[in-house]
Order: C-alpha cells, then structure tokens, then sequence
C-alpha cells in the first residue's frame, strides 16, 4: 500500500516536471517523442487510403510505406524534442513538457486536417487552401454544416487527448525498469527508419517502381532522396522495362486520357518538326540577333504572348508533350503514361525521332516522353556545348537527306532541342558578333546593379550560332518538303525563358521566378499549305496548346481537348482561357489573365506578386475562381 502511494505521488511530480535530474528529463521527453512518433505515423501511412495510388500498392510498397511513415513522423516528433531540451537546459522544464505537448498535439490534428484536404485536392494543405478558406466568399465554397463542425471538433480533440495521454505513459514507461532499453530500441529505430526511407526511395525512383514512389507522394511535407543523376554517373543503368510500366490506368491514380480517343485516318499527314531552343529569352528573337529564325516567323505565323508549362525544362517539355502541367510528372512516371501525342504518331505509322544536344535521361524524357518510341537518338557526349548543337544537326541533317530518297515517304516527327542559350559558353573564335561579350558567363559578378550588357551580348551569340544551324534545318526542311510533296509543319519555339534582370529584382536565368522574364518565349509555327502565312497572333497561347492543336486539326482525333489536355487550339482567341498554370508538383503558380502571380513554394506558403515581381500586400483571391483552377489542375486525377 505505502508503495503505491509513493508510486502515485512521484508520478505526479514527474507530470508536473518535477524531475530527479536532466537525464530522467531527456528520458522521459524521448520516450514521448517515439510515442508520438508511432500515432504520427500511423496517422500518415493513412493518407494512402484517401490516394487512388492505392492502386498501385504492392508488398515492397506498403512496407517502403511504413518505413518512410514512421521516419517522417520521427523528424517531426524530434524537432519538438529538440526545442523540449534546449527549453530544459533553462530550468523551465514544466513550461519545457507543455511546450513539447502542445506542439506534437497540434502536429497530430494539422495532420488529421491536411488529410482530410488530401483526399479532395490531392495535394496538402498550402497557401492557396488557406487563401481560400479567409479570404472573401469562401462562405461560398466552404458550406460547412454546424453537426459536422461538432463532430470535426470532437474528432480533433480526441487526437489531442490521445497525445496527452502519450505523455502518462511515457512517464510510466520511463519510471520502469525496461525505461532505459526504451530508449535505447527507440533511438536505433529512429537512426535506421529515417535514412532508410530516403535511400531506399532513391533506389525505387531510379528503377521506376511505382508503388515506392507514389507512397512517397502521398506523404505529407515529405521530400525524398533521388540519386538518378548520381547512379547514371556512376555506370549504374536502370532497367529498360520494369514491372508497373504497363500498369493499366484503371489501376493507379491518373485519369489519362479521360475517355478514350475517338479518331478518324486524316486525308493527309504532315511532316511535323518541333524545335526547341534551350532558355530562348524573347528578346533575342529579332532580325538583327537571329536573322534566320526571324525570317521564318514573319514569312509563317507568329504568336507574340506565348507562355511556357515552367521556368524549367523537365516540366516545361513534359507540358509541351502531354498537354498537361509538370504537376503529374511523377503520377505519370510512377504509371507509366504516354503521351496521347506520341502513341497517336507511332498508330499513324510516323517515323518519331528525337535530336538532342544532351542525353534524354537527365530529365528523364526517355521513360517518359519517348517511353514507346523504339531506336531513339541518346545523344551524344561532345568536348562543348557548341559541338553538341552542332552534332544534333548533323545528325538531323544527314537522316533528312535519307528520307528524301524514302519510297514510302514515312511521315516523321523530329523534336530538335538545342542547347548553346542554356549554356551561355562558346568556343573564343565564335564568341565574335556582339561585343563587348563576357568571354564566359560569370555568375560571381551578377548583381543587381550590374549593367547586363556584355553577358547578354555572350548570350546573344550563343542563339546566332544556333540560329546559323537552324537556318540549314529549315532549309532541308523546306527541300524535303519539296522533293516529297508531303506538307511540313513546323514549331519553333523555347522551352523556357532566361531572365537577365528584366525585373530588377537581381532574377537571372531561369528557375527562379514565373514572370514573363522566365517563362515567355518566342513562338513561330508554319501551318501546312501556308495557312496563316504572315499573320500575327496576340492572345495568350500556352506550351499546352501544342498537342490539342496537333491532334485535332492533323492527327484525327476527334474528342473535346479537354479529355487530354488543358490546352486550347493556338488559333483559338482569348475567350475560354482560365488562368495559366506553371510549374511542377512541387512548386507551381497560377499566372491571373492580368500576369499576376500567385506562386505556391514548395513548403506550402502563397505568395503573390505583380508581373515585375513587386510583393502584392492584401492580395484577396476570389475563391470561386480559385476553385475552378484547382479542379482544373486536378482534371485528370481520379
């Protein structure tokens, strides 16, 4: 009896922080922490049931969950342990076990809350969630009953109660005899998941196995570790074919296409060339910088407002080829999607190649874009830049005079993409048209107050080089056409831009912002028989346009481009076009008709800006047209 009560009354002391010394304090906190750790986990291995990637769950997927689950749950359970010990080293070690509490409840219920979001938006809770849960009208989108504000309120607090009552028994736990060995178990549990979870999703996402890196997703705020361009360096190959490569639609978490394509056999099919320009600013699209390719835009059809899908080239090709934005780069990859665009050529009997200045692995274009396309040009490693635009060419130039003596006459897809304006680096004895020029692009010198002049006239002739080249493609273009009959259709355009300070905001190059300094980017097309020969287009047109363009008006696909992209007709004027998206799953923005910004950065903030990168204070987002965008970027997700 004397022992329980003497039980009974430590216990309360060890509640209320009276603790014997700073060991049994640290104890008892860690203890805590791996408490927490398990219901925070378990929590966040439940977000794969409100994923359709539960489709794609397989056995080496629901343990690679359950590690990276409990890893990340461990990251956040031991930051508030962190702050719990620095606290405790104060003296303030009951403020030190309340602060610790409160912070792992309230991690506990975000979680639950994000969930709950997850499962209607697919993705987590971020500025754009909270923009339109405070900002005016959201009463109108967020109809919220008062039972089921009771019941969301109970259902919170229980999780709350849940971890106070982790705190009893972390208390319990540290007073037993096995408290030590606790501890002990719990640490080296902690040291293994944490880690493991990263490597081994470097190993999955490097051999494509879709049910590690689409559990991966579905963690919340949790960014793993890729290694692809580390194990190619390293000599490591990824399989060509791998099990969830074939994996029906039906079964992952995409909707895409979503209806089958309803299609007709064209009365003819064109030679399609698509040419790209590695970080083509506007700017440098002019007669005096690039007299070739200008010739071609006022000769053809030229659209002045032309956005790209990014500010970088994964994502910005990848909405070039699908239609879509970089945002279901890894449920594609993960799924194994094609592009409509591509299988639609490979059904009509086109010959598909690809001429890039480097690899196709890094992004990986090849197992995506390309993924059905057999005998694809790999690129090829050359001493410069330079001699890889020259290279591709070449090699371009040489299958052209090929196909000129074709008796079938194959039509045939080229994608082209050059790289010397990405580079920004040339050979000295071709560094030569504008000066003064940088002799090389030092990025140690750029500052805001920095007159760009020079190293814009080193980028300058860099795009002269590649247009010298792209005058001898479109000149075998243009004989081909001759000699075969067949029409040639040509896009020639930029993956995305390359800023050089436009905004004054010390922004270089590309990546950085989603201002038309770093995502416009020429465009000029050559329609088949000269349609629109000299014409000039002003709306706003998207890199998602390209494929519904190609595909309804030259491949004889019938169906709504709305079925399989987000684009519009090129031709089709301003009315229908909703708010622009750029970016990738990870960081994105939604560009206002008026070019307003309203960026979402990678841990979930909004934050807006006017076009020149000016901080917009006050900014209120209409929630109805914010809804619409939404459900727009989560069109083809089940």
């Amino acid at each position: 009896m004397t022992s329980t009560i003497v039980e009974t009354m430590n216990l309360k002391k060890w509640i209320r922080g009276d603790f014997a010394g700073y060991k049994d304090f640290a104890k008892a906190g860690f203890l805590f922490a791996a408490l927490t750790t398990l219901l925070l986990g378990a929590v966040m291995f439940s977000y794969i049931y409100a994923s359709p990637a539960i489709g794609l769950m397989t056995a080496e997927g629901w343990i690679y969950l359950a590690v990276a689950a409990l890893g990340h749950a461990a990251c956040f359970a031991l930051a508030a342990y962190i702050l719990f010990l620095i606290v405790g080293l104060t003296g303030l070690r009951r403020p030190a076990v309340w602060l610790m509490v409160l912070l792992c409840a309230l991690s506990v219920v975000f979680m639950i809350l994000n969930r709950q979001v997850y499962a209607i938006y697919r993705f987590h809770i971020n500025g754009f969630i909270l923009n339109m849960v405070t900002g005016p009208g959201a009463g109108g989108i967020f109809v919220l009953d008062s039972w089921m504000i009771v019941k969301e309120c109970a259902l919170l607090a229980l999780f709350a109660a849940a971890i106070v009552g982790l705190w009893f028994a972390a208390m319990h736990i540290s007073r037993s005899r096995s408290g030590g060995r606790a501890v002990v178990w719990s640490a080296l549990l902690m040291a293994l998941l944490i880690p493991a979870a990263h490597l081994y999703h470097a190993y999955g996402a490097f051999v494509r196995h879709a049910a590690v890196t689409r559990a991966a997703v579905s963690l919340p705020y949790f960014y793993p570790l890729t290694a692809k361009s580390l194990l190619t360096k390293l000599g490591v190959k990824a399989p060509e074919s791998v099990a969830g490569d074939e994996m029906e639609l039906a079964d992952g978490e995409v909707c895409y296409p979503a209806a089958p394509l309803v299609v007709h056999q064209p009365d003819s099919l064109p030679d399609i060339y698509l040419i790209l320009l590695d970080s083509w600013n506007p700017r440098g699209f002019t007669e005096e910088t690039m007299p070739n390719a200008w010739r071609f835009g006022v000769e053809n059809t030229r659209f002045t407002r032309h956005v790209s899908s990014s500010n970088g080239t994964r994502c910005s090709v990848f909405g070039i080829f699908y239609g879509v934005p970089g945002y279901y780069w890894e449920s594609f990859e993960a799924a194994g999607v094609t592009p409509p665009l591509i299988s639609r050529l490979l059904q009509l009997g086109y010959d598909v190649q690809a001429y890039p200045a480097a690899n196709l692995l890094n992004p990986d274009f090849r197992h995506t874009v390309f993924r059905q396309v057999d005998n694809l040009n790999e690129g090829e490693e050359c001493a410069t830049v330079w001699q890889s635009d020259r290279s591709l060419t070449d090699r371009f130039l040489a299958d052209m005079k090929t196909a000129q003596s074709d008796e079938d006459n194959t039509p045939r897809f080229s994608f082209l993409f050059y790289d010397l304006p990405h580079a920004i680096a040339l050979p000295p004895e071709r560094n030569v048209h504008f000066k003064p020029a940088w002799d090389f692009a030092d990025y140690t010198r750029l500052t805001n107050d920095l007159d760009p002049t020079e190293f814009w006239n080193l980028y300058r002739n860099c795009l002269r080089e590649d247009d010298n080249m792209l005058g001898e493609v479109l000149e075998a273009i243009a004989n081909r056409e001759h000699l075969t009959g067949r029409p040639a259709l040509v896009i020639l355009s930029g993956d995305h831009g390359q800023e050089f300070n436009e905004n004054h905001h010390n922004y270089w190059g590309h990546s950085g912002n989603y201002s038309n300094a770093q995502i416009m980017v020429p465009l000029a097309v050559r329609f088949p028989g000269g349609a629109h020969n000299g014409e000039t287009f002003a709306h706003r047109t998207t890199h998602y346009d390209f494929v519904p363009t190609l595909m309804a008006r030259y491949l004889g696909v019938e169906n709504d481009a709305a079925d399989y992209s987000i684009g519009h007709d090129l031709l089709e004027g301003a009315p229908g076009r909703e708010w622009h998206i750029s970016g990738s799953n990870l960081n994105y923005a939604f560009i206002t008709p008026g070019d307003t910004i309203l960026e979402k950065g990678g841990a979930g903030e909004l934050t807006v800006y006017d076009p020149h990168m000016n901080l917009v204070d006050g900014y209120h987002i209409n929630p109805a047209e914010m809804r619409v965008a939404l459900d727009r970027l989560n069109r083809f997700i089940k």
